[in-house]
């Protein structure tokens, strides 16, 4: 331990001045992981040969080190100090906004500073898209304010508004049943869904198809139920679709408690007049990046292991949780081996993705694998993104070869107890879009996200409430550690991950 306790790399953020740390203290609380002897051993490890699995033990003292600095040495509190700075300084980062070419250029720098190798940024095309002025009001049976957020990219209303009628419905269900004669009711008519969150996949549906299916239906605007599990009166957005053959209209989320208001009036049969004004506009395409830098292996350094996170983030709140921890631990990661001078055989390379949120498919990664395809199909082992949330990590969920599973599981039982009570590799990925979806879908390559607690993380997500302040500085040591150990451990492995049939 001495070698890395006596002096810590800090990232500073903004003026990216350079801070010492004292001796750490070494001692602490920590307890030493002991290999998952605490847990049961993986099913599917029967695929896996023994001389790997023994491998893959003997980094045990190394992952206690880690460990050891992030939770109770000079790294403690460090990405939590980082990521508030970095929300405060840069705030909001939608793509197209000053702000986000900003923190672009903080992240380059402080790519060079802790001195990644070929730290650089890419282009990437990406439309441009404004939120001007919004409001909804509920004019009868009586006059209320509802806090509202547009989606996007959603058309504008007249300047007037639309003042209309509502019908509300829980479910697209509703409308093909025609459940209680809707569809001879909802022509001109503002279309409400009210349906709670059931599980992620599903109920995203409701903001990216709720246009489509309301102006199938003669709907002239939709207003939908914020994505969430739960809210104190936060309305949350998100991007939207349209298609060809349908009109697009406009769109936006309300918060839980106005949508079941809503719902309680319509259902007790009262009449609900609604004006909803939106005056946002796309505004063209404009030129954002990827930011990308290395830490160079020791002996394979053309082959890779990816860590990653995306740099924009919608325009309510700070972007802390959605994205901005992962900008911070996806350099802080490299950072930590680096102070601990542990370069593993091959290269650790950190990418801050850029327009994740702005379109149907994440646009700083698609762009990425179409520019770099061939060596992401043939030189990456593994793809790792921070974009899940921070809170209770427990694990991964995962994309990968059974083989690949069981690497990962071992590789994460060396993190019991010390980092992580209890470990667990979740499968499948589910159906959403974050930055390495279209790079396993097009080259096999297995890859993961943080296992956290997601019902929390919804909460926040999209909206006013995602600042530093909803997040905790132990969490995200927890998910550095992480995060770390399993980069390390990959990228020194004397094998590359099996890839997946594509």
């Amino acid at each position: 331990m001495k070698s890395f306790c006596n002096r810590i790399r800090f990232i500073s953020s903004f003026l990216l001045s350079a801070t010492l740390f004292g001796v750490a203290n070494c001692q602490g609380g920590f307890q030493p992981g002991n290999g998952g002897e605490n847990g049961q051993q993986s099913q599917l490890c029967t695929n896996v040969s023994q001389s790997l699995l023994e491998e893959i033990k003997r980094y045990q003292p190394i992952v206690n080190q880690i460990g050891q600095l992030i939770l109770n040495g000079t790294y403690k509190g460090i990405a939590y100090k980082n990521l508030s700075e970095f929300v405060d300084n840069f705030g909001s980062r939608l793509t197209g906004s000053e702000s986000l070419e900003k923190s672009i250029d903080h992240v380059l720098n402080t790519m060079k500073f802790i001195g990644l190798d070929d730290a650089h940024c890419e282009d990437v095309t990406a439309p441009k898209w404004v939120r001007g002025y919004e409001s909804l009001t509920m004019t009868v049976p009586y006059k209320k304010n509802i806090q509202v957020l547009g989606l996007l990219p959603t058309v504008q209303t007249p300047e007037e508004g639309i003042t209309s009628e509502i019908v509300v419905v829980e479910s697209y269900r509703d409308l093909q049943e025609n459940k209680n004669d809707v569809l001879s009711r909802v022509k001109g008519k503002i279309l409400v869904f009210n349906h709670p969150f059931d599980d992620a996949v599903n109920a995203v549906t409701y903001r990216h198809r709720s246009a489509i299916e309301g102006a199938k239906v003669g709907a002239i605007a939709t207003i939908v139920r914020s994505y969430a599990t739960f809210s104190l009166s936060t309305p949350h957005t998100g991007e939207m679709h349209y298609e060809d053959d349908t009109p697009p209209i406009p769109s936006a989320e309300i918060a839980i408690e106005d949508a079941e208001l809503l719902g309680r009036l319509y259902d007790r049969g009262q009449k609900i007049v609604l004006n909803l004004i939106l005056r946002n506009q796309r505004v063209g395409n404009i030129t954002t990046r990827n930011t990308i830098g290395d830490l160079k292996g020791s002996s394979i350094p053309d082959e890779y292991v990816l860590v990653s996170g995306h740099a924009d983030s919608w325009d309510v709140g700070q972007g802390a949780l959605d994205d901005g921890y992962g900008v911070i631990l996806s350099l802080l990661v490299p950072d930590v081996l680096k102070t601990m001078n542990l370069i593993p055989k091959r290269t650790v390379r950190s990418i801050v993705w850029t327009a994740e949120e702005i379109s149907k498919v994440p646009l700083g990664a698609q762009q990425y694998l179409e520019q770099h395809g061939d060596e992401l199909r043939n030189k990456y082992s593994f793809f790792l993104e921070a974009d899940s949330g921070i809170f209770n990590a427990r694990g991964l969920i995962m994309n990968g070869t059974d083989e690949a599973q069981c690497i990962i599981s071992e590789i994460l039982k060396l993190l019991e107890p010390h980092i992580i009570e209890k470990t667990r590799v979740v499968t499948p990925f589910p159906d959403l879009k974050t930055d390495i979806v279209p790079l396993m879908r097009a080259t096999g390559v297995p890859g993961a996200i943080l296992d956290t607690d997601g019902e929390k993380y919804f909460w926040y997500h999209h909206s006013n409430a995602d600042t530093v302040t909803a997040l905790n500085p132990n969490d995200l040591d927890v998910c550095l550690a992480l995060m770390t150990s399993l980069s390390y451990v990959l990228a020194d492995l004397s094998i590359m991950l099996p890839k997946m049939v594509v």
